[in-house]
């Protein structure tokens, strides 16, 4: 709640601001803000950086994607998805953004 002296009226905006200064530190959960991410993929950068010489196809294996039809003759891998029917590229670009993203905040 908002603090108020008395005798004295304060702003809407005053009011509502302090509202929701005091609900927004009370509320956070955790310091990065956005989604936590796909859990499969979090445990895909982690054995990359781990591990950096291990290629991107086994990182996102170990995270726990499956693309059955990658060795299948007669298919492209540009054609390739996984159980929720995205594409071998797709992960594996999301994958190269996350480690760029946690190789910068590893600079800081």
């Amino acid at each position: 709640a908002a603090f108020q002296v008395p005798g004295k009226k304060m702003a809407f905006a005053q009011v509502k601001t302090a509202k929701k200064k005091a609900h927004s530190t009370a509320t956070k959960q955790s310091v990065q803000p956005g989604r936590p991410g796909d859990p499969r993929m979090n445990a895909a950068v982690q054995a990359k950086l781990e591990d950096p010489d291990l290629p991107l196809l086994e990182a996102l294996a170990l995270g726990g994607f499956v693309f059955e039809d990658l060795n299948k003759p007669g298919v492209k891998s540009s054609e390739v998805r996984d159980k929720d029917g995205v594409t071998v590229y797709q992960r594996r670009n999301q994958l190269l953004r996350r480690l760029r993203k946690e190789r910068k905040r590893a600079q800081l």
